[in-house]
């Protein structure tokens, strides 16, 4: 027992409160005088003095005092509404006592106190809503009460708070009914603080413990994202001082990253926990405070640039997740990792920075709203960027090619904003290309467009529409119920596959040529935009193909469809296919090419087909290749 909870230490007060208080010690002690104790303290001129008062409640919050379940059946006596009065009156007391001392002296006094402040905390969480009124604490003062106790123990005691059963669920309740920080600003501080140091410091690798956090916070991981959004706007007020650590955000990001544990099977409901933070608008206002700690110096190296940057780059790696990433990159997400660059050198943190600005930025830009959102931005970072000091950084390489792929993808905005949208007459018999204004489009699936009513008829009936128009669409760019891409992001993804079609094409009819020489296999054209800067062409066989498989198992039918449209376009069709990053994911969209001539892909599979034939002749693809491109008609015309 620590020596200021010692009844002897009565002896230091005043004479009359010294009477009082050892008269309040004894088990029918008066209600009044323990009250009028509890005012003294609160008013005592000193944080020593006041713990004078201490044993008198200490005394009050023995748990052989706690009714017990046969007291508790029956209709409470006046005897027990006292004994209750005496507990929540000197509940109050160790709280003024013991937590208004922002002092860590007295650290192991709350050590030694817990374990009785716990067992009553425990009564007045199953039993506090039955309790007699004139005993009756308040949800709100008991919970945050019990987290502001737990959390100012000293770090060498931490272990017997995170080892007492059950205090997760009061945590998480503490955390839904956190105080109102316009109603009692100090309050909340201490809240706040307790919050943060438990979030951080307990262990949640545990399943069942992070179970017990989120019954207590609601009884569902949605309470439980909630509860971590509010945390960051609450931070958001909560403003670091100037070259300060504070704990806060660091504790949330341990919080949400505890890592997988040797022995402990991964815990489902974290990762399930995890993903629901974007869709509650988690991801700006963590940037935003993140952003506001980088500015006011309250990030001293260490680990946490990384970690939050890691948090980051799990979120928006979610299945859909880079869906939020236009709004992270419009909370500061680029000015955030330019800052990091700049101030921090740390091996780990420049690893994550290089992630960014080598993968997942260029690759995400290939999505419109990604691409917009980086050109809303892009005053900014160029500001920084082009600084002086930025230029003689070490990754200042590394982000400048990052910058060069951006700004491409900017050009490609621009031409869409420019450009007139034509459109191939899908009568494969015609295929007439002109602006989609002078086209009319098949009311019934929207993909399709015609010259006229002539050629609608004759598409209906020869050359496979019938089939086509009720497939589902779900690979190709088409404006149906079940394409979830807006007219913008369809536009912008023809745009940037025909300029990565148009700059490589050269080396696209030689790639062609190399495997129609080496295979009679009908073939398609994959842009990959998920490895590199800039897309992987490659050539692959419509019936031998890990991307074939793909595509049967996303849509069989609508495949089939493409691959029987193209056969009978006697090549002015080729099937080209994209594909796009959405986040360590991916997905196809097939965007046929669409040519007003087939000179070109029907001289080089002529040519290619008499090496595949012949091969002694010493045929030289490249060269013959070449020779034809030379003679390629000049009106040509080709559109996605």
């Amino acid at each position: 027992m620590h020596p200021a909870v010692d009844i002897s230490n009565l002896r230091r007060l005043p004479v009359k409160q010294r009477t009082m208080a050892k008269n309040a010690c004894q088990a029918d002690a008066s209600l009044n005088d323990l009250r009028t104790l509890h005012a003294l303290a609160q008013t005592a001129s000193s944080a020593p003095h006041r713990l004078l008062y201490l044993p008198v409640f200490y005394t009050h919050l023995n748990p052989d005092l706690i009714p017990t379940a046969g007291d508790w059946d029956s209709s409470p006596s006046a005897e027990l509404i006292l004994r209750l009065a005496r507990a929540t009156t000197s509940w109050h007391g160790v709280i003024d006592v013991l937590l208004t001392a922002r002092t860590n002296s007295f650290a192991d006094i709350r050590a030694d106190v817990w374990p009785r402040v716990w067992a009553w905390a425990l009564f007045m969480h199953e039993h506090n809503e039955h309790m007699p009124e004139q005993a009756k604490l308040s949800d709100a003062f008991l919970y945050n009460s019990i987290v502001i106790f737990g959390a100012q123990v000293s770090d060498k005691n931490l272990a017997l708070v995170s080892s007492t059963a059950g205090f997760r669920t009061i945590l998480g309740k503490a955390w839904a009914l956190a105080p109102d920080r316009g109603s009692n600003n100090e309050m909340f501080g201490l809240f706040f603080f307790g919050l943060a140091r438990l979030l951080g410091s307990l262990p949640f690798m545990d399943p069942a413990h992070f179970k017990e956090l989120a019954d207590g916070a609601g009884g569902t991981l949605d309470d439980l994202a909630r509860l971590g959004v509010q945390y960051l706007h609450d931070l958001m007020e909560h403003t670091p001082p100037p070259n300060s650590t504070p704990v806060h955000l660091p504790s949330l990001i341990n919080f949400v990253l505890v890592p997988d544990t040797p022995g402990i099977a991964r815990n489902p409901m974290r990762d399930e926990f995890i993903a629901l933070l974007p869709g509650h608008g988690f991801i700006p206002p963590f940037i935003n405070v993140l952003e506001a700690y980088l500015a006011r110096g309250a990030i001293n190296g260490g680990d946490l640039p990384q970690m939050a940057l890691v948090l980051i780059e799990r979120l928006i790696s979610l299945p859909h997740g880079y869906q939020f990433l236009p709004s992270a990159i419009k909370a500061g997400l680029l000015r955030v990792l330019a800052r990091i660059t700049l101030l921090y050198s740390a091996a780990a943190s420049d690893n994550m920075i290089r992630y960014f600005t080598q993968r997942h930025l260029p690759l995400a830009t290939a999505h419109y709203q990604v691409a917009v959102s980086v050109s809303e931005a892009w005053k900014d970072i160029t500001k920084i960027t082009s600084s002086k000091e930025f230029r003689a950084n070490r990754l200042f390489k590394e982000w400048q090619v990052c910058l060069g792929v951006l700004e491409t993808r900017m050009k490609v905005l621009r031409e869409i904003e420019t450009v007139k949208d034509s459109r191939a007459c899908d009568n494969l018999k015609c295929g007439k290309i002109q602006e989609k204004p002078s086209l009319r489009r098949c009311s019934q699936c929207r993909a399709a467009y015609y010259c006229n009513r002539e050629c609608q008829l004759a598409d209906w009936e020869q050359s496979g529409h019938r089939a086509f128009c009720g497939v589902d669409k779900v690979l190709s760019l088409a404006d149906s119920g079940s394409n979830p891409a807006t007219y913008n992001e369809r536009k912008f993804l023809r745009h940037l596959l025909h300029r990565a079609y148009t700059d490589k094409f050269h080396e696209i009819c030689q790639i062609y040529a190399n495997f129609t020489a080496s295979s009679a296999d009908e073939s398609f054209m994959l842009f990959d935009l998920t490895t590199d800067f800039h897309p992987k062409v490659s050539v692959e066989s419509v019936t031998n193909s890990e991307t074939v498989y793909e595509l049967e198992q996303a849509g069989a039918s609508e495949w089939a469809s493409f691959v029987s449209r193209a056969r009978a376009s006697r090549m002015h069709m080729q099937l080209h296919v994209a594909k796009i990053a959405e986040g360590k994911q991916h997905r196809f969209w097939v965007v046929p090419l669409r040519c007003s001539s087939s000179f070109v892909y029907k001289e080089v599979k002529a040519m290619a087909s008499i090496a595949r034939r012949w091969p002694m002749s010493g045929m030289n693809l490249e060269t013959e290749v070449e020779i034809i491109l030379k003679r390629r008609p000049n009106n040509e015309v080709e559109i996605h």
